[in-house]
């Protein structure tokens, strides 16, 4: 008898191929087993010939016995329960009456049980902003505002000329686009705003701030005040744990502290006068200059120009917005000028009000009529309704080239192919590889990029989100922020869109997955270990689970692939991450870990190159990746080192040698002296394989 998992396996290659020796070559099992599975699915058994459940005596009574709990509130006791039902005719036990009644009760009860909201604010479930006295800055006074999330290290402070409501929510804005999430609740001290009015004791909500918390998808509430805080001396400071910012003199002096702040500018849209120059003579501010990304404006740009949409997709946070700006850079570099770019970021608060296609195409309307083709970069699209017929829109009048980026759980649905069918491209964005982790540390930081070895090691901690290595941070600010990344798209592009009920639960299988990075598992194994662990959950749920977290890019799925056979194995997958740099900052770095997250690096950088990469099987023995990208082909085997004995790199050598074709081979490991070669098989450190210009 076959398991579920194999039976799934089996129906599943067979609904690929449609045909039954097809499905039975995939699944490795009979046609004729084949066959009877799919019969079994057609009448509604998962197990062919299994019987059908028999109708149990008291089946017909549950509706009553249903009522009488609802009646009752889960009180009524198992005997009355009985004595009741016996009356209208039911002929079975008590026992049977009891189990009954025992389930009824814990379904009503667990219906209602209360839920509680945890004491201590977990990452980004709440943010929190306040104000302090900030320097004088052309004449006027300036006001600090500093927005802080929960229990990280990161506080973002930006100078203001005025609280009003555009100005806070302006700068509301602004840092939470430098978190790079956004919060469950915006809290303030100050209750006017979020309440207009009290009428009859009862407050009436801030129109503005409940419209913004909407645009947002936050709750804008109060809390008690603590900052800021007034000084003896007549000194404003604006008090945060673990540092101060204070302004004497009009002078704005960051004192230097254990947690760092991002002093950073905005525009005032509310001050007075409809000023508009930027406040920046008092403030220090972090420049953020644009490192050129090859990779992926090399594919971009024979696409311009082109009548097709190029639709960037990838992991929150890989820098597609970035790519943007640098497409509009190439376009200046072409002569192109400014007036026909068309470039608007929508999680901008500047955007609120183009919420919808119509309300797009009118704003666009007057640039399309200029002279000329325009460009139009659309980033986070997904905040217009009904984008998608927009964008069909401007590719069937022919008068605009289109760029767009957004969420890719929503970028990457079926409406995107129902409108634009064959007049689109995808490109996938992933964070940083090696190469441009150096280019970054180059122009970022004041460290020798040169020494490859120790910036790889410093690489294999921090990971490759752009964000992480523009700023200068300590390894468990790096982690503190990457942990926001992760959190931030687990919430936003798989609990929220899928509607994920069991937060928990997900978060326990998405945590499972990353913990096995590089280790080849099965839903069931999944299922069976949060059996262990005193949770119930079924494989079918898992499968889902790991299904969202691939759409959100989180995880990626790498089938195995019989090198001697030519085909798919399905079962015993393995799964790697958007970005390793999650693995260290959710578990810490250990030594266990060290070789899924190696083989994750070449994973992806196999990836970024354009290769379909697959896990193979030769024989007994299976290589790590096998790589294709039309005619070519590449074997890699990872490992942290084959110098510890000969066993060791026999283990990596004879899967290779095995291989009885000519594409080239490669052990990449740690060793510091790899760089031979024999047998046709190159043995180089991971860093030069992830540096090398081919392969």
């Amino acid at each position: 008898m076959k398991s579920a998992e194999e039976i799934m396996n089996i129906l599943e290659a067979f609904d690929l191929t449609g045909l039954l020796r097809d499905a039975a070559g995939l699944a490795g099992c009979s046609h004729h087993t084949v066959a009877r599975y799919v019969a079994g699915r057609e009448q509604g058994r998962l197990v062919p010939g299994a019987p059908a459940g028999r109708p149990g005596v008291i089946d017909e009574f549950l509706p009553e016995l249903e009522e009488l709990v609802e009646r009752s509130k889960g009180k009524i006791r198992a005997d009355v329960a009985h004595e009741k039902i016996t009356a209208m005719g039911y002929a079975g036990s008590g026992r049977t009456t009891r189990r009954a009644v025992a389930g009824l009760k814990a379904a009503w009860h667990a219906g209602r049980r209360r839920v509680h909201l945890p004491r201590v604010a977990e990452p980004e479930m709440r943010a929190q902003y306040g104000f302090g006295g900030g320097p004088r800055i052309g004449g006027a006074a300036a006001i600090l505002f500093c927005l802080w999330l929960a229990w990280s290290r990161f506080r973002v402070v930006l100078p203001l000329l005025d609280k009003s409501q555009p100005s806070v929510f302006a700068a509301a804005d602004a840092a939470l686009r430098r978190i790079g999430g956004i919060p469950a609740y915006l809290l303030t001290g100050n209750e006017r705003t979020v309440t207009a009015e009290h009428v009859a004791g009862i407050p009436v909500r801030n129109a503005f701030a409940a419209e913004s918390g909407r645009y947002y998808g936050l709750t804008a509430a109060t809390c008690v005040p603590y900052d800021p805080k007034q000084t003896d001396d007549g000194t404003t400071t604006l008090y945060l744990p673990g540092e101060e910012i204070t302004s004497t003199n009009g002078i704005l002096s960051v004192w230097e502290a254990r947690r760092p702040v991002i002093i950073a500018t905005v525009l005032s849209s509310g001050s007075a006068g409809g000023c508009n120059r930027q406040h920046g003579s008092g403030a220090r501010r972090v420049s953020v200059n644009l490192v050129d990304r090859p990779l992926y404006l090399d594919r971009i740009e024979p696409f311009i120009d082109a009548p097709v949409v190029k639709v960037l997709t990838g992991l929150r946070r890989s820098g597609k917005s970035r790519l943007l700006e640098l497409v509009v850079q190439r376009l200046r570099g072409r002569g192109i000028p400014q007036e026909r770019i068309v470039h608007l970021n929508f999680d901008s608060l500047e955007l609120a009000s183009i919420a919808s296609a119509r309300a797009l195409h009118a704003h666009l309307a007057a640039r399309l009529r200029s002279q000329g083709r325009v460009y139009v970069l659309l980033d986070e699209i997904q905040e217009v309704s009904e984008w998608e017929r927009l964008v069909n829109s401007l590719v069937a009048e022919g008068r605009a080239d289109v760029y767009i980026t957004g969420s890719n759980s929503r970028l990457l649905s079926g409406e995107l192919a129902t409108y634009i069918a064959g007049r689109y491209v995808s490109i996938e964005v992933w964070p940083l590889s090696f190469g441009e982790y150096l280019a970054f540390g180059a122009a970022y930081s004041s460290r020798d990029v040169s020494r490859t070895g120790e910036e790889f090691a410093r690489f294999l901690r921090y990971g490759g989100f752009p964000g992480v290595h523009v700023v200068s941070l300590e390894e468990a600010d790096a982690r503190s922020m990457i942990t926001d990344i992760y959190r931030s798209a687990l919430v936003r592009d798989v609990l929220t869109r899928h509607a994920i009920r069991d937060a928990d639960m997900f978060e326990r299988v998405a945590a499972f997955a990353i913990d096995n990075v590089g280790n080849p598992f099965s839903a069931r194994r999944v299922a069976e270990f949060m059996r262990s662990q005193r949770r119930t959950i079924r494989h079918e749920t898992v499968l889902n689970y790991l299904s969202a977290l691939t759409g959100a890019f989180l995880i990626s799925r790498v089938p195995r692939y019989d090198i001697r056979g030519r085909a798919l194995l399905a079962s015993d997958e393995k799964h790697y991450l958007g970005d390793h740099g999650i693995v260290h900052a959710l578990f810490g770095y250990s030594d266990r870990r060290l070789p899924g997250v190696l083989e994750n690096i070449v994973w992806l950088e196999l990836r970024r190159r354009g290769y379909d990469v697959t896990v193979g099987k030769v024989g007994p023995t299976e290589v790590d990746f096998v790589a294709r990208r039309r005619e070519d082909a590449l074997y890699v085997q990872v490992a942290v080192t084959i110098a510890a004995s000969a066993q060791t790199r026999l283990r990596e050598y004879a899967p290779l040698e095995a291989i009885a074709d000519n594409h080239p081979k490669y052990v990449l490991t740690l060793d510091p002296l790899a760089g031979d070669s024999s047998g046709g098989i190159h043995h180089l450190p991971v860093h030069d394989f992830l540096l090398s210009d081919t392969y």
